[in-house]
C-alpha cells in the first residue's frame, strides 16, 4: 500500500516540474523577457569633428546617439582634444547621430545601420558650421579706472568723474585720497599746502592753489599726484607734485570742442579749444571763463560771567565769496623728424577773488539795559593778470623710454590784494574805519 502511495506522489511531482519547464520555454523560437531575441551589442561608431571654416578640431563636442524607432537616447560621448570621438557596444539597429557644440549649428546624421555585416562605422571628418546668429553684439569695456595706483604716483582719470567735469581742477581733487580741500577752495596735499603744480610737466606761473582754481576740469585729461618725486622734479621743500595733463587732439584737419556749465548761487562758465593739425604741424587756440559764487551765513551767541555781572554778545552775519577767472592759450607743435619735436606755447589771463562779510553785533550786560549795537563790514579784493611763454625741444632715442628734453620759460604775474574793514552804528549813522591793507 505504501508503495502505491509513493508511486502516485512521484508521478504528481514529475508532472508539476514538466509543466513549469514548458511555461518557461521560449515560444516560436523567440527569446528574452519580452518574448524577443536579445540583440547583440557589436556596433562601433567613430569620427572626427572640425570647424567647417578654419578646419580646426573641436574639443568637448557633445555626440548623442538616438534610436530610430522610439527617438530615445541610447548612448553618448564627447570629442577629445584632437576632435575624435568613439562609441562602442552599440546594439544592432537603426540610429540617428546628433552632434552639437556651443556657437555652432547642430548637425544630425540619420540612417546609421548597425548589423552583423556592417557594425564598424567610421564617419571620418564631420564639419560643424558656426552659428552667426548666436551672438548679435559683443561689448568690451576697456576704459581706465577712475584712479590708477602706479609705483611712484596716483593718476586720476578726469573723464571718469562726470560730477566734477563742469568745475575746475579743485573740484576733481575733492574726492581724491591724500588731498583735502577747504571751504575756500584751498588744496592741501598730505596735510601741507607746500606743493608744486605742473601743467603738462611745466611749472605754472600762478600759485599752486590759484593754478588749480583756474584750470577748467573739461580741459584736463588726467591728474598725476606724485607724493615722492624724483630728483628731476627738484622736489626739495615740497610735500609733493600735482601734474595736470591737458587734453591733446591728434586728429588731422580742423577740430574743436566747447563746454558750458551752470549751477546754483550764480555759478557758470565755459571754455573752448580749436585745433588744426596737418602732417607734422599742430596749432591750437583756446579760451575759458568761470565765475563761482559762494554765499554763506553765520550765527554766534556768547556770554561771559564775572562776579554778579554777565556780558552778552550775539552776532548774526552774512558773507559772499566770489571767484572770477578768464584766460587765453595758444601754441604750436612741430615734428622735425620721427624722433625730434619742438613746441611753443603761451597763456594770458586774469583771476579775481572778492570777499564781502557783514556781521551785526548786539552787546549788553546784566544787570543793565544799555545795548551796544553795531555792524562790522569786511571787504577783501585779490587778483591780477598773468602771462607765460615757453618753448621746448624733445629728442627720442632708439631705446624705448630714453629721451632728452629742453625747455625755456618766461612768466610774470601781477598780484594785488586789498582788505578793508569798518564798524558802523545804525543809530548814530557813523562809520569808523579799522584800516586797509593793500599789498
Amino acid at each position: 500500500m505504501k508503495k502505491t502511495y509513493l508511486f502516485f506522489l512521484l508521478v504528481f511531482l514529475m508532472s508539476i516540474s514538466m509543466e513549469t519547464i514548458a511555461q518557461n520555454r521560449p515560444q516560436n523560437g523567440k527569446r528574452g523577457a519580452n518574448g524577443g531575441k536579445e540583440r547583440p551589442a557589436i556596433g562601433q561608431i567613430s569620427g572626427r569633428i572640425i570647424d567647417s571654416i578654419t578646419n580646426e578640431t573641436l574639443e568637448y563636442t557633445t555626440v548623442a546617439l538616438y534610436s530610430k524607432r522610439n527617438k530615445q537616447v541610447v548612448g553618448g560621448t564627447i570629442s577629445q582634444a584632437n576632435g575624435r570621438f568613439y562609441m562602442e557596444k552599440i546594439k544592432v539597429g537603426r540610429y540617428d547621430l546628433k552632434i552639437s557644440f556651443m556657437g555652432y549649428e547642430d548637425k544630425v546624421i540619420s540612417g546609421i545601420i548597425i548589423n552583423k555585416e556592417e557594425h564598424l562605422i567610421n564617419l571620418h571628418k564631420i564639419k560643424l558650421s558656426p552659428n552667426v546668429n548666436s551672438l548679435q553684439e559683443v561689448v568690451i569695456d576697456g576704459s581706465a579706472p577712475r584712479i590708477e595706483y602706479q609705483i611712484d604716483k596716483k593718476v586720476i582719470n578726469v573723464g571718469k568723474q562726470m560730477t566734477s567735469i563742469s568745475g575746475t581742477a579743485v573740484d576733481v581733487l575733492e574726492n581724491v585720497p591724500s588731498v583735502k580741500v577747504d571751504i575756500e577752495g584751498n588744496v592741501s596735499l598730505r596735510g601741507s599746502g607746500g606743493f608744486t603744480v605742473l601743467i603738462d610737466g611745466r611749472p605754472s606761473v600762478l600759485d599752486a592753489n590759484d593754478a588749480l582754481q583756474q584750470i577748467p576740469a573739461s580741459t584736463i585729461d588726467n591728474i598725476e599726484i606724485i607724493t615722492n618725486p624724483s630728483a628731476k622734479y627738484d622736489p626739495d621743500g615740497t610735500a609733493g607734485i600735482i601734474n595736470i595733463i591737458t587734453k591733446k587732439n591728434k586728429l588731422q584737419g580742423i577740430s574743436g570742442v566747447a563746454n558750458a556749465n551752470v549751477g546754483l548761487d550764480n555759478k557758470y562758465g565755459g571754455d573752448f579749444l580749436i585745433n588744426y593739425k596737418k602732417r607734422r604741424a599742430n596749432i591750437y587756440f583756446g579760451a575759458d571763463y568761470n565765475l563761482r559764487t559762494y554765499p554763506g551765513n553765520s550765527y554766534n551767541k556768547r556770554w561771559t560771567q564775572s562776579g554778579d555781572t554777565i556780558f552778552h554778545t550775539i552776532m548774526n552775519g552774512e558773507s559772499e565769496r566770489q571767484r572770477e577767472m578768464w584766460g587765453f592759450k595758444a601754441g604750436i607743435d612741430y615734428e622735425l623728424s620721427d624722433n625730434d619735436a619742438i613746441g611753443f606755447s603761451g597763456r594770458f589771463g586774469n583771476r579775481k577773488m572778492d570777499g564781502n562779510t557783514q556781521s551785526d553785533y548786539d552787546e549788553w550786560k546784566e544787570p543793565g539795559e544799555i545795548h551796544n549795537i553795531y555792524t562790522n563790514t569786511d571787504i577783501m579784493n585779490r587778483g591780477g593778470q598773468f602771462y607765460q611763454f615757453s618753448g621746448n625741444y624733445m629728442h627720442k632715442f632708439e631705446k624705448k623710454g630714453h629721451e632728452i628734453k629742453m625747455e625755456v620759460s618766461h612768466s610774470k604775474r601781477d598780484l594785488k590784494k586789498q582788505i578793508r574793514s569798518w564798524f558802523s552804528n545804525p543809530f548814530l549813522k557813523k562809520r569808523r574805519s579799522c584800516g586797509a591793507l593793500p599789498t
